[in-house]
C-alpha cells in the first residue's frame, strides 16, 4: 500500500449556487491530514469547491496512479457529488480503496456503506480511527472487527462496529494541515480580509437544534481547546501563512465563557493584526462578553 492518500471534498451537484457562495476550508480533512502525517502517511487534499472543472481535475489525479486509497468527506449537500466521485474512482481503478467520512456518513452510516463503491465508512471523529484502519490495511490483515468507529462489508454483510470514544483532550490534536489547501481561494459572506481561514476550537454542543448533525458527529458533550493552545496555533497561522482573518466555525463558540474571556485577554496582549468572527446563539451572549470580544478583534 502506498503512503500517499488523497482526501477529497467532493464536487457539488445539488445546491451548487449555495455552495459556490460559501467557500470554507475543509476543516475535517485538514485535521485528518495532520493526524495522518503524525502517523507517517503523506496525505494530499483535493477541495472541489475551489477548483474549476473539478471532476476533470479529479480524474487526472486518479489516473496519475499516485494514490490507491481515497478518503471522501461529505455532508448531505455534497452527497450526490461524493457518490459520483466514488463511482469515477472505481471505474478507473477497481482495486482502489475508498473510505467515506463526515456528517452524512456519520448520520446515516448503514445507507452510506451500502453504496457498492465505498469500502469503509469512518463515522464520528476520525483522527485516531483513520490511521488505525490504514495500518490494518497496510499489514494485509482483513480482521476489521476490532477497529472502533468504522463500518465495512464482509462476505456480503454490512458490519458496523461500536463507536470510538471521544477524543478527550483537544490540545493533543496537531494544527490542521492548512498548507495543503489554496488559502486565498476561500471566503465567506462575512469575511473582510485575506488570507482568511476557518478554525475550530471546540467540539460538541448541548443544544438540540433540529437542523444540525453535530450531536451525531461529536455528541452533546462540549469539549474545547485551552486558550493557550488556541493562541499558540493562531500565532503559527499568522507567522506561517500571514493570516489576517479567522472565522471560528465552532457550533457554539461561547458555551464556556471563561475560556472565551481568557482567549480574548491573550489576543489583546498579543496585539495581532487580526479580525475574527464566531457562531454564537443570541441567548448565550451578554454585553460584557461582547465588549471583551470586540476589544480582542471580533467583528
Amino acid at each position: 500500500m502506498k503512503k500517499n492518500i488523497l482526501l477529497i471534498q467532493p464536487p457539488s451537484i445539488a445546491g451548487k449556487i449555495i455552495l459556490d457562495y460559501l467557500k470554507y476550508p475543509p476543516m475535517g480533512l485538514l485535521y485528518l491530514a495532520s493526524a495522518l502525517r503524525e502517523n507517517g502517511y503523506n496525505p494530499s487534499v483535493f477541495d472541489a469547491s475551489v477548483e474549476k472543472n473539478s471532476f476533470s481535475k479529479l480524474e487526472d489525479l486518479i489516473k496519475s496512479g499516485e494514490f490507491d486509497i481515497f478518503g471522501i468527506s461529505f455532508s448531505s449537500m455534497t452527497a450526490e457529488g461524493a457518490f459520483k466521485t466514488a463511482e469515477i474512482i472505481k471505474s478507473i481503478n477497481q482495486k482502489s480503496i475508498i473510505i467515506a467520512g463526515g456528517y452524512h456518513p456519520t448520520v446515516i452510516t448503514k445507507e452510506t456503506i451500502s453504496n457498492p463503491n465505498f469500502d469503509f465508512v469512518v463515522y464520528g471523529e476520525g483522527e485516531i480511527t483513520l490511521p488505525e484502519l490504514l495500518k490494518k490495511l497496510e499489514s494485509g490483515e482483513t480482521d476489521f472487527e476490532k477497529i472502533l468507529g468504522i463500518a465495512f462489508k464482509s462476505e456480503g454483510k454490512i458490519k458496523i462496529n461500536p463507536p470510538r470514544p471521544l477524543i478527550e483532550n483537544l490540545d493533543s490534536l496537531p494544527l490542521p494541515a492548512y498548507d495543503l489547501i489554496k488559502l486565498n481561494a476561500y471566503s465567506s459572506p462575512s469575511t473582510t480580509r485575506k488570507p482568511y481561514i476557518s478554525y475550530i476550537r471546540s467540539r460538541g454542543c448541548p443544544f438540540l437544534c433540529n437542523f444540525c448533525g453535530v450531536q451525531k458527529m461529536f455528541t452533546r458533550r462540549y469539549r474545547f481547546e485551552s486558550p493557550e493552545k488556541t493562541i499558540k496555533n493562531i500565532g503559527a497561522l499568522i507567522k506561517n501563512f500571514g493570516v489576517k482573518e479567522i472565522l471560528f466555525k465552532d457550533s457554539e463558540f461561547v458555551i464556556n465563557k471563561k475560556s472565551v474571556i481568557d482567549l480574548c485577554d491573550l489576543l489583546i496582549q498579543k496585539k495581532y493584526n487580526l479580525v475574527w468572527g464566531v457562531n454564537a446563539r443570541a441567548d448565550m451572549v451578554d454585553s460584557g462578553l461582547l465588549k471583551k470580544m470586540k476589544l480582542a478583534g471580533c467583528n
